[in-house]
């Protein structure tokens, strides 16, 4: 059953989460379970950000207690992030097409010989 009362964005969303929010409520209408990753969808992507900023400001690597480099922990926490909000998407239907991937197309008037 379509969810129409759930139209406004959960508390505590960023606006770049609230603007995904709005585009999908505004497009799809959304069943309970839908409703549930498209929440999820949107906090991943908040976690996301904010673990971008983090690197931002630490670097991609820092340094251990015997002072070598080793990679910043939220390296990891970010491939996952992004992956939880890609399957996300992916399981509410809403891919993102992968432009540039494989090889280009035949030229307009091609011809086989």
């Amino acid at each position: 059953m379509p969810i129409k009362s759930k139209s406004y964005a959960p508390k505590g969303l960023s606006d770049e989460a609230k603007l995904l929010w709005s585009s999908v409520v505004s497009t799809w209408e959304m069943d309970g379970a839908a409703h549930v990753l498209l929440v999820n969808c949107c906090r991943a992507l908040d976690r996301a950000r904010e673990v971008e900023r983090i690197l931002a400001k630490d670097g991609p690597t820092v340094k251990d207690r015997f002072g070598q480099l080793q990679q910043h922990p939220c390296v990891r926490t970010l491939a996952v992030e992004h992956g939880i909000f890609l399957r996300t998407l992916k399981q509410l239907g809403l891919d993102i097409e992968q432009i540039g991937q494989g090889r280009p197309g035949r030229p307009d008037g091609w011809q086989p010989s």
